[in-house]
């Protein structure tokens, strides 16, 4: 495709992106490294991501046209690539809850939201910034720089939160994240962008701290 088809990708949604990929209009590869080229673009300035996951998206986007040329089709959202912020678990890359203190935390299996969209054949693209531990509405973080509002991205806006960085990529990069993002959607007015909502459950950065601190009182500031 062209720069500027290219471009387009990335302001569709997961349904379009899902049906372009299963009729061959587009390929996962293409799809990928558009919103890859975006994210390596605008993501110095807009800090929307924590970790962004560029070798092993394109890997399991070749993986995924592989396999769609061969007939083999994963699910509905073949090929097509997402978010996560940054609270919920994915086996193999860290998951740090938007804290210093998990920045090295790596965990063994994926949150239920993470499985199923793997399941369905959907390409993690890395793990979007996030207030500390989801704990505040403005979306800051000293540790990983605070995602900026894209609107006025020169300026110190924020975004809101707690998933800052989710409201700074569906506004500026169109990733998409299912999970309600109401107050970073809100000041980014991208509510009008098409996205998706599930519902995820276990485990996430604060269902396993709570799990293994039952007893322990953990004070935020």
């Amino acid at each position: 495709m062209r720069g500027a088809e290219t471009n387009e990708l990335c302001w569709l949604s997961m349904a379009d992106l899902g049906r372009m990929i299963a009729t061959k209009e587009v390929s996962p590869v293409e799809v990928v490294r558009a919103h890859l080229d975006r994210i390596s673009a605008l993501d110095a300035r807009l800090r929307a991501f924590i970790t962004v996951c560029a070798d092993t998206a394109l890997q399991s986007a070749r993986a995924s046209e592989a396999d769609l040329m061969a007939g083999k089709v994963a699910g509905p959202l073949h090929g097509v690539p997402w978010a996560p912020k940054d609270l919920y678990s994915t086996k193999g890359v860290r998951t740090t809850g938007g804290s210093k203190i998990l920045g090295d935390s790596v965990p063994a299996a994926d949150a239920t939201v993470v499985a199923r969209l793997g399941a369905a054949g959907a390409i993690v693209l890395g793990k979007l910034n996030m207030h500390e531990f989801a704990y505040g509405p403005e979306g800051l973080n000293a540790h990983y720089g605070d995602a900026r509002n894209p609107w006025d991205a020169g300026a110190h806006r924020i975004t809101g939160g707690s998933s800052s960085g989710s409201g700074a990529a569906v506004a500026a990069i169109s990733v998409e994240k299912p999970r309600a993002v109401l107050i970073p959607l809100t000041n980014t007015a991208a509510a009008q962008t098409p996205w998706t909502t599930a519902r995820p459950n276990d485990p996430t950065v604060r269902t396993r701290w709570a799990s293994q601190n039952r007893n322990k009182e953990l004070l935020l500031t």
